[in-house]
């Protein structure tokens, strides 16, 4: 069962779990995303082994999916912490600019598996961007977010820069990841108006006595495509 979440429209429900994009376009909030990576995030220079495996399993993914229509099957990571499920979401960026962003909000599939998943999702089947052709490709930047699970939490708990955040009010889920916040500029009450804006919901829904507010935090990473070695 999936989310597909975007800003005024949210096909959602409480136990749908998987395929959701969780970052902001620039007409979406009116807001400009920034043209720099956000300081949390490591740069493929300085990236754990672990991660190097993830970024590789994205980067070959894509270039699979996108030149040749192809399911890339990467062998198990001999790291067992990669075969653990784990929540995680891919992000792509051109220019600095999103192009696409999706993701499991719940652990679901190994972490490897997932990453692989939603590299492609974020390539060709987030529903507010048209697919990424092959010309794009080496213009991409790739960036992932391995969540914690979700934890209850308060609006005044919310520290920005840390945390992300996931909310659920009748019938509506939106969710935005813990860089969304420092790359707008916003405080800790726009970001949690910023996540009801993405669920469909009125800005001030955080607050409603049933509204099921959430948070997380995630390892944050990435690098450009950089198209393998074939």
């Amino acid at each position: 069962m999936t989310i597909i979440a975007k800003v005024g429209c949210v096909l959602a429900a409480a136990a749908m779990v998987a395929a959701t994009p969780a970052c902001n376009r620039k007409e979406n909030l009116a807001v400009t995303p920034p043209t720099t990576r956000t300081p949390s995030a490591e740069t493929a220079a300085g990236l754990a082994p672990a991660d190097e495996t993830l970024l590789a399993i994205a980067r070959e993914a894509l270039r699979q999916a996108v030149e040749e229509g192809k399911r890339y099957e990467p062998p198990p990571p001999e790291d067992p912490a990669l075969r653990e499920p784990r929540g995680v979401f891919v992000t792509l960026k051109e220019g600095g600019e999103l192009r696409g962003c999706i993701g499991y909000i719940l652990p679901r599939e190994p972490l490897y598996i997932a990453v692989r998943d939603n590299a492609v999702n974020a390539a060709l089947n987030d529903p507010r961007f048209l697919p990424v052709t092959a010309r794009e490709l080496n213009a991409l930047e790739i960036e992932i977010s391995v969540m914690t699970l979700l934890q209850p939490a308060t609006p005044e708990e919310i520290v920005v820069g840390q945390d992300g955040l996931y909310i659920e009010a009748r019938g509506r889920a939106g969710i935005l990841l813990p860089q969304v916040a420092p790359e707008q500029g916003w405080d800790r009450v726009r970001f949690l108006e910023g996540v009801c804006m993405k669920a469909g919901l009125s800005p001030d829904a955080y607050a409603w006595k049933d509204a099921k507010l959430q948070k997380f935090q995630a390892r944050i990473f990435g690098g450009p495509y950089a198209a393998p070695a074939r």
